[in-house]
């Protein structure tokens, strides 16, 4: 069953990359051979995080990243949408999608909270603090992603808000019935936004 969803995550997640690889081509928006070689690049490299064999740890990485990428698509498609506003009605619809996609991930782990709260809490605290999106391995992804942050599509304070929304959905301050793991894990967490504002402050200084 575990291996059927996972097939189904990347089959879903691969129609999104495809119209927005047929667009760039049709359109003729970008060097196309460049595309090409990045997307071989990517494919060589692979994406292998150390959490892909845990469902616990996976749907707290799903829940953020899919937000995420909501998040970023829509503010593309705002960006786009006075010279190309065809492409700005595909990133709306992936935006929509992402947005059911969150909804139902952060639906499943508030249901594993409720079932087995102290391994939860301690797989929450091993992703939420930061997350690797997955085109890392693209080449240059991190000069992309400093553009992306300085245009403001998608960056640090937007990665704050997303962990905040969720650990206040997952109601993880008020948890109850924990071990001495789990209330660690929980004291840990209800941390993190302050960590991650000292790092978008940080950033933001870096920038100016």
């Amino acid at each position: 069953i575990w291996s059927k969803w996972n097939y189904v995550w990347t089959a879903e997640e691969d129609r999104h990359g495809g119209i927005l690889r047929d667009y760039a081509r049709d359109s003729r928006l970008f060097k196309f051979r460049q595309v090409e070689m990045m997307q071989f690049a990517y494919q060589t490299a692979g994406f292998n995080p150390d959490w892909d064999k845990d469902p616990y740890k996976v749907f707290v990485y799903t829940s953020l990243q899919e937000r995420a990428t909501q998040i970023a698509h829509a503010n593309t498609g705002k960006h786009a949408g006075a010279v190309e506003p065809t492409l700005q009605g595909i990133l709306a619809s992936i935006a929509a999608d992402e947005a059911r996609h969150y909804a139902f991930y952060r639906r499943v782990f508030k249901a594993l909270l409720e079932i087995d709260v102290n391994r939860a809490l301690q797989s929450a605290l091993s992703i939420l603090p930061s997350i690797e999106m997955p085109g890392l391995t693209v080449p240059h992804f991190k000069e992309m992603a400093d553009v992306i942050r300085g245009i403001g599509i998608y960056g640090p304070w937007d990665y704050k808000k997303i962990a905040e929304e969720l650990i206040e959905f997952w109601n993880i301050e008020v948890l109850t019935g924990l071990n001495e793991a789990g209330r660690k894990a929980q004291e840990k967490i209800m941390k993190i936004s302050d960590r991650l504002q000292k790092v978008a402050e940080y950033l933001d200084q870096r920038t100016t």
